[in-house]
């Protein structure tokens, strides 16, 4: 067993007398031991003070650090949790011509592992070369985060993970872009299905941000900006949202749902949601006039999905060119799925 050294009360009392006589020599004798035993107690109680100062100082820069750490992360989770959406500004001006491919409704889902139909449209783009891309919203299902499909059924197991509908909405990004040789402004609306996302979150605070982060991120290392759902973005005073809603807050639908958004619209509207293309000149007061298109869909050609199997839809698989011209459409140009993989395939 080691030597106990001497208490604390001791080495203090070893330094009184040093002080009061002035010599190591007559303090050892007053003590009664040897003057390399009281060096040896005087000199280690200087280091421990030391020792003690470099551990109080080693604490304030941890603490310091911490602290700076700390703040960081708080900032961080601020941003992590912030609704990241896109504020843009017109592109064009009153006169000056615009050209826009419309993307419809993609429905990007892991069920889907071909993605060539999103080269074929890259390739189109890059021989039409407009001034900008919008994805009109539906991008991708995402149908992990859906709540129409509860997770504890039959049906809901057979559900792709959060992490398998992201890694395939990246491929479909990357296959549509890969294409591109030049940079168009690219933009999405985001459509009810993303919106999903942000509605999982909603209810599942403990993952907060963490989903939404990673469809931010999809986008963004791309060059894509996009916009919250139903809120337009303009594009040469044309207004481009995933649908519009009524006064209820819910989106107008319905066959004649162009109609009722011409009605209540000051500006020309493109819209996708119903997967049926339709273009509507609408006639307003004093020769004037609305245009409002629906941009139809980008899922494969004649591809159904389970929901819409049996019902009565009439949906329109293709893309859409549109020319704007003093805030109002001039010329809408209608390319099909099945065009697109003869052309491009």
């Amino acid at each position: 067993m080691p030597p106990i050294g001497p208490t604390a009360a001791k080495i203090a009392e070893a330094h009184a007398v040093f002080a009061r006589l002035g010599s190591k020599t007559e303090a050892a004798k007053a003590l009664g031991m040897s003057r390399s035993t009281l060096n040896t107690w005087l000199n280690g109680a200087v280091k421990a003070v030391e020792i003690r100062a470099e551990i109080a100082s080693s604490e304030s820069e941890i603490v310091a650090k911490l602290q700076a750490e700390n703040e960081t992360l708080k900032e961080s989770l601020q941003n992590a949790t912030r609704p990241r959406y896109t504020i843009r500004q017109d592109i064009a001006s009153r006169g000056e011509k615009l050209k826009i491919v419309v993307i419809g409704d993609a429905h990007d889902s892991p069920a889907l592992e071909n993605k060539e139909r999103f080269t074929h449209i890259g390739k189109h783009i890059n021989s039409v070369r407009p001034d900008a891309v919008i994805q009109i919203g539906d991008f991708m299902s995402a149908d992990s985060v859906s709540s129409h499909t509860g997770n504890h059924t039959l049906e809901g197991k057979t559900k792709p993970s959060f992490e398998e509908d992201i890694c395939s909405f990246r491929l479909a990004l990357d296959a549509l872009m890969s294409p591109i040789g030049y940079k168009p402004e690219f933009h999405c609306t985001i459509g009810n299905h993303e919106k999903r996302i942000y509605a999982y979150e909603n209810e599942h605070p403990e993952v907060k941000g963490r989903l939404s982060c990673d469809l931010d991120l999809a986008f963004k290392d791309r060059g894509w900006t996009y916009s919250p759902f139903a809120e337009p973005t303009f594009y040469g005073g044309v207004a481009f949202a995933h649908c519009t809603l009524n006064k209820m807050g819910k989106p107008m639908g319905g066959v004649t749902s162009e109609n009722q958004s011409a009605n209540a619209s000051l500006n020309d509207v493109v819209v996708g949601h119903s997967h049926v293309k339709r273009v509507i000149r609408y006639p307003k007061l004093f020769g004037k006039h609305l245009t409002v298109v629906n941009s139809g869909c980008a899922l494969p050609d004649n591809f159904t999905e389970n929901y819409a199997k049996h019902s009565l839809t009439g949906w329109s698989w293709g893309v859409m060119t549109l020319t704007i011209k003093d805030n109002h459409i001039q010329d809408d140009e209608w390319v099909s799925m099945a065009t697109l993989k003869e052309r491009h395939g």
